[in-house]
């Protein structure tokens, strides 16, 4: 029995079998592969002392325990030791752990995920457009199953793009099912205040508006603070735009406002 080993796992549907049969007179035999108890293919012409080959096409995924049993002129018969190969066409399973739309000021991000296969992981690979092309970014072997791993990167600002890959160990691979993005944003927004202008007078109801300029984000978060507390917080500012708000009941003397988003 030469091909394949014992325990041999592999995830192609065609598997070649390889076997010498030795006799002591007859220089052809006439071989048959059993498959599960069951003669799979026969009459196969195998020269003594001379490896033979023979390709079977059609496995599914699964166990299988197979021999070779060869017969010389004479009618005389034996058989191989039995044994068992795996087809397994199942690929890993991958989940990004680092949430999708993950927004961070430091450029030195860490993407967490977990590869699971019942064979085991191979190795794992980091694919983004962190060059402006989706290309490969680094691999990583000694994947445990089931286990969260992690690529870490660094990073300038923008918004990138990224998955992983892995391999089992019979050559099985798979994406997670979607790509997920993060951004590194590290520049603060700048804020400009329009009304009430410095040193205006107002009256007990005031009329404020403010203008919020950053370099990625769409929306973001504002505080007006009088006299150093916040009055108003939570406010959806659009980037770029003019953003307005009203506060009623303010008192007669001189106060102080900012915004913070």
């Amino acid at each position: 029995m030469n091909a394949p080993i014992y325990n041999y796992n592999t995830s192609s549907q065609s598997i070649l079998f390889n076997w010498t049969a030795v006799d002591a007179f007859d220089t052809g035999l006439l071989c048959n592969i059993t498959i599960n108890n069951k003669v799979n293919f026969s009459n196969i012409q195998s020269l003594n002392a001379t490896p033979t080959t023979q390709t079977i096409n059609g496995f599914n995924e699964g166990n299988y325990l197979w021999n070779v049993t060869c017969m010389d002129n004479a009618t005389n018969v034996n058989s191989s030791e039995t044994r068992l190969l795996t087809v397994d066409m199942t690929p890993p399973v991958i989940t990004l752990n680092t949430a999708n739309d993950t927004w961070q000021r430091d450029g030195n991000i860490t993407l967490r995920f977990i590869a699971s296969d019942s064979r085991g992981i191979d190795s794992c690979v980091l694919f983004g457009d962190f060059n402006n092309s989706w290309l490969v970014n680094q691999t990583k072997a000694g994947i445990l199953s089931g286990i969260q791993n992690n690529f870490s990167i660094n990073l300038s600002n923008r918004t990138y793009l990224w998955n992983v890959r892995c391999n089992d160990t019979v050559g099985n691979f798979n994406f997670s099912m979607s790509n997920y993005t993060f951004t590194i944003d590290s520049v603060p927004p700048a804020i400009t205040l329009l009304v009430p202008a410095h040193n205006a007078q107002v009256g007990r109801r005031a009329r404020f508006n403010f203008t919020v300029i950053d370099n990625l984000d769409k929306g973001l978060k504002c505080n007006l603070t009088l006299d150093g507390k916040v009055n108003v917080s939570d406010i959806n500012a659009i980037n770029g735009s003019v953003t307005n708000l009203s506060i009623q009941g303010i008192n007669d003397t001189v106060h102080y406002w900012n915004v913070t988003c």
